[in-house]
C-alpha cells in the first residue's frame, strides 16, 4: 500500500471536500468580484481644494491678536500681573 508523504498515511484515504465558505455580515463576495473585474478608471478627476483669499496679515495660532489666551486676555500682561503678585509675597503660592 503507497503512503502520502505529506500525511504519512495510505494514498487511498479518502479525504472530507473543502467546507462551503459562508459570507459574514452581509458581505457579498460576488459583488466586490463585479467590481473588481470592471477594471481601474485612470481619468478618475483629482480633488482640488478651494482657494481661499489671502489675508493681508497671516493668522496666528492665537487668532487674529498674537499672544491672546482662549478667554481673550492677553497672555504677557496675565503673565507679568502674576509674577509681580508672586514678587510681592515672597514666592509662596496663593492658591489658583
Amino acid at each position: 500500500m503507497p503512503t502520502d508523504s505529506v500525511h504519512n498515511g495510505p494514498a487511498s484515504q479518502n479525504t472530507p471536500p473543502p467546507e462551503q465558505h459562508v459570507a459574514t455580515a452581509g458581505f457579498n463576495s460576488d459583488a466586490v468580484e463585479a467590481i473588481l473585474q470592471q477594471g481601474y478608471d485612470a481619468k478618475a478627476p483629482l480633488y482640488k481644494p478651494e482657494t481661499k483669499t489671502q489675508t493681508a496679515k497671516p493668522e496666528s495660532p492665537w487668532g487674529l491678536k498674537p499672544g491672546a489666551m482662549a478667554n481673550g486676555k492677553d497672555f504677557w500682561l496675565d503673565l507679568r500681573k502674576q509674577v509681580a503678585a508672586l514678587q510681592q509675597t515672597g514666592g509662596t503660592s496663593q492658591g489658583g
